[in-house]
């Protein structure tokens, strides 16, 4: 339970949740990881107490990664803190691939992606609503080979 209080202080940050929340998503006083993570691998990473990373199965080994990380541990350790979750992803769940979706306005959290290693591989025009506003969807994907760069 205090891994899943840990999650929420992260997700629920006022500088993470309007990162992470679109129009469907309620106020952040009423986010419960549980539900988010109910089919979910997370991997809360230390010695960073500021970044949650949490892989949600696609389909068979192949996960989606939904990355929190707040202002005081981005830059450079959110990078190496990406890419070591990928690397335990491929080694000890023995992931193919991991996916990742960015919304267009999102360009600090496409730079991190971009920056971790992953690929830019297409974008779903007209996808994802927030503030009443339609964006695109960047989509990103980084294979098993590519964590071991």
């Amino acid at each position: 339970m205090k891994d899943l209080e840990f999650v929420k202080e992260i997700m629920t940050d006022p500088d993470v949740y309007p990162s992470i929340s679109d129009d469907s998503s309620g106020p952040a006083e009423d986010f419960t990881p549980e539900i988010f993570l109910s089919n979910g691998i997370f991997k809360v990473l230390s010695p960073n107490p500021g970044s949650v990373f949490v892989f949600v199965p696609f389909v068979y080994r192949i996960y989606w990664v939904h990355s929190c990380v707040l202002p005081g541990y981005r830059g450079a350790q959110a990078v190496d803190a990406m890419k070591s979750a990928c690397k335990w992803m491929f080694d000890e769940q023995h992931a193919l691939k991991i996916l990742g979706i960015v919304p267009a306005f999102n360009r600090q959290a496409r730079v991190f992606a971009v920056k971790s290693g992953f690929k830019a591989t297409h974008i779903i025009k007209d996808s994802y609503q927030k503030d009443g506003v339609v964006h695109d969807l960047h989509f990103f994907e980084k294979g098993r080979y590519q964590c071991q760069q």
